[in-house]
């Protein structure tokens, strides 16, 4: 099996989720809708008060919602508050 087709069933290992989160290399804390923090290592690729788009290691995360503020942003952690009301994972 060759390193490609073996990443990507990696990425499909826990409720589709990519097997880095699972392992614990990028933790993502979502709560109650309403803010997030994220641990690990990241790229910020669009930032506005409804989309907040990161690139981590294993593809991007996509927050969608409203009134997004980041509150913290340091290093290997990232904090945001406002209305959570979608995330997407694009590959």
């Amino acid at each position: 099996m060759n390193n490609t087709k073996r990443n990507k069933e990696r990425k499909a290992l826990t409720y589709g989720l990519p097997a880095e989160i699972s392992a614990g290399k990028t933790l993502m804390h979502v709560m109650n809708q309403s803010g997030c923090t994220l641990e690990g290592i990241y790229q910020i690729e669009n930032y506005s008060s409804s989309i907040l788009q990161i690139k981590v290691s294993w593809g991007k995360i996509c927050f969608e919602g409203k009134n997004f503020c980041i509150e913290q942003m340091d290093g290997a952690l990232l904090s945001f508050t406002g209305q959570i009301e979608g995330i997407r994972y694009l590959a």
